[in-house]
Order: C-alpha cells, then structure tokens, then sequence
C-alpha cells in the first residue's frame, strides 16, 4: 500500500500563470494560491508538498488526479440544431397535409 501525503497547496490558472509565477526569480518563497475554483479555457494544475527531509532520506509521492470536464454546445450549433428540426417539421407537416 502506498500512502501519499496531501498537498500543502495548489493552484488551478490559465496557461502559462503558475509556470510564470514559479520561474520569476522575486518569488523566492512562492506559494501556489490555492485556487481550485473552476477554469474556462486552457487550464493547468499544481501541487505544492512542504516536506522537510533529513540529509540522505527520500519521500515517494505520487496523486492521482480525476478531472471533470464538461462540455457545453456553441450558441450557433443549438441555433443550427433547432432550424433543423424546425424544417424538418415543417416537411412533415406538408407531407401528412
């Protein structure tokens, strides 16, 4: 059994924020945000462990994340969708008169 530690922080941002925060070299000692609020667009994710190791010892960590993503139909293709079957009942309706 492998027991992981939880993170000490994380951040969800738009690409390229958190790799920007973390390689600006005035943010000496950076902590991620914590935001986990939802994301719109191209989105990344990080987590922070602040472990103190002793000289010669190692910690594992491994996470597994899920991540749920939804998706949701442009304006235009719902538009496109109901002229459709407008139409197509309009057909229908000329066939059965």
């Amino acid at each position: 059994m492998i027991l992981t530690p939880n993170a000490s922080h994380g951040e969800t941002a738009l690409v390229p924020t958190t790799l920007n925060e973390l390689n600006d070299p005035a943010n000496l000692n950076f902590n991620l945000s914590d935001n986990t609020s939802p994301v719109t667009g191209n989105v990344s994710w990080a987590f922070q462990w602040d472990d103190n190791l002793a000289p010669g010892t190692e910690e594992d960590i491994s996470k597994d994340k899920g991540l749920k993503v939804m998706t949701v139909p442009e304006p235009s293709t719902v538009a496109i969708i109901a002229l459709g079957a407008g139409a197509l009942g309009l057909a229908l309706r000329r066939k059965l008169s």
